[in-house]
């Protein structure tokens, strides 16, 4: 990128700083400022990248930064990042979303973002590494069903560069965005935390988690907001209380050309 395009890319996120600091009257957090995703140009994962710290950003922003009330990220060991999620879990008998885990915790969700990349990274890593230390049933066995080889796989039979049925998350949303406009949707960002994606139908703005399988919303501790959509491939669990659980699986097999069928063996089809 030119320095000129750097610099006036850094002027846009002063400003995204200091308009949320106007709406709330003071420095924002880091936390607040997320919270204001969609009031912003930037995110803060693209903010810290350009400035290297939040608190060089609000400096620059001509605010004063707010006190630190825990030590970096960087600078709290995984382990006990784990120890104390597995400690808030065990006390509300529950995998914790990440606002329930704030308000149970003294750790924000900051350095579990910094660690494990976001929050539903965070979960699935320490459902996996401390599945023993739970007092409850995780489940954890049916969040991440294992990839099926190509061999195996369910050939899509649709007009579309997808080959095959989904396999995982990712390729979940592969095909939502192939689908997208035959559904009516608009993609107008994509990002790594929640939600996955902000969609446009209408004038309608929709944030919109991506999952392999529904169940895998709770799993990861999502938020259960009516604004809310979950894409998922298969719906194995309905989620009351989200605007809506929309399965691909459910989508393909209503349309007419659509070929579900095992790939033969020895190639595709």
């Amino acid at each position: 990128m030119h320095e000129f395009d750097l610099e006036d890319e850094r002027t846009a996120m002063i400003e995204d700083v200091r308009r949320v600091a106007n709406s709330i009257g003071r420095t924002p957090t880091i936390t607040e400022f997320k919270r204001a995703r969609r009031e912003t140009r930037f995110s803060y994962d693209q903010i810290l990248r350009s400035f290297g710290t939040w608190s060089a950003a609000v400096e620059a922003a001509g605010l004063r930064p707010n006190p630190i009330g825990e030590p970096p990220s960087n600078k709290i060991p995984r382990h006990a990042l784990i120890d104390e999620f597995v400690r808030v879990a065990n006390k509300l008998g529950q995998i914790p979303s990440h606002p329930v885990f704030s308000a149970n915790s003294k750790m924000s969700r900051s350095p579990f973002e910094r660690t494990f990349g976001s929050w539903g990274a965070a979960v699935d890593a320490i459902i996996r590494e401390a599945a023993e230390r739970f007092t409850f049933t995780t489940a954890v066995k049916k969040i991440r069903p294992e990839r099926s080889s190509t061999s195996q796989a369910k050939v899509l039979g649709l007009d579309i560069p997808l080959l095959f049925a989904p396999r995982n998350e990712t390729e979940t949303l592969v095909l939502f965005a192939l689908l997208a406009p035959a559904l009516g949707y608009e993609i107008e960002s994509a990002q790594i935390d929640f939600p996955d994606l902000t969609l446009r139908k209408g004038h309608e703005i929709i944030p919109t988690e991506v999952e392999f399988l529904s169940s895998t919303y709770l799993a990861h501790g999502h938020p259960v907001e009516s604004t809310v959509l979950c894409v998922c491939w298969r719906k194995d669990k309905d989620i009351p209380g989200l605007r809506e659980v929309l399965s691909l699986e459910s989508v393909v097999r209503s349309m007419p050309n659509n070929a579900l069928q095992r790939t033969p063996a020895g190639g595709r089809r």
